[in-house]
């Protein structure tokens, strides 16, 4: 775990940076280049080497591009934090071990026996993650990214249809799960 835990905080903290030396000097191309290496380093899958991964999030957002057009970047702001939630009811030890490995809640950082604690952390965690996005001037909801009345029904089932029923390696979703997610959005 050690090295995963490492490479998460080093993105982490090398985003923070950015991020505060970017939104002040965003022709700074120093700036820009750091977090084109943070990208590559969070997305080169070294992180998920002999680990389980869940790329549910990104299946969620790739059928709002597909019908609304939008970035998948703006998109993962809304449908991640959104999933996160969803999953702080059903997987809250995952969501939990992030917020404390990379933004130092609870009260171990590591894992807890807890799962009210877990729970707890898990939805810090979202708190944390969208105070981050909103910093950098992302959007949060479905409506923020230009999306007034959302086709749930559609989203959901072009998400099945893509990746199968029920999907999900950390906790399997069926349909009204998805949609769940997806009204989470709004």
């Amino acid at each position: 775990h050690g090295f995963h835990v490492v490479h998460y905080q080093i993105i982490h903290v090398s985003l923070l940076f950015i991020r505060n030396s970017f939104m002040f000097v965003p022709d700074d191309y120093q700036a820009r280049a750091n977090i084109m290496w943070a990208g590559t380093l969070a997305h080169n899958g070294v992180c998920g080497c002999g680990r389980r991964e869940d790329w549910t999030s990104h299946g969620l957002e790739h059928e709002l591009s597909a019908l609304y057009g939008v970035t998948h970047g703006a998109g993962l702001a809304v449908v991640f934090p959104a999933w996160m939630t969803f999953m702080a009811s059903h997987r809250p030890e995952k969501i939990a071990q992030l917020g404390r490995r990379i933004f130092g809640l609870g009260r171990n950082m590591y894992a807890s026996t807890d799962r009210d604690d877990d729970r707890s952390v898990a939805l810090r965690t979202v708190d944390c993650l969208r105070d981050f996005f909103r910093s950098i001037g992302l959007p949060l909801t479905l409506g923020e990214l230009g999306i007034a009345n959302p086709d749930i029904a559609t989203l959901t089932r072009k998400f099945h249809e893509d990746k199968g029923l029920p999907f999900g390696p950390y906790y399997p979703l069926h349909e009204v799960d998805t949609a769940s997610i997806y009204r989470l959005m709004l």
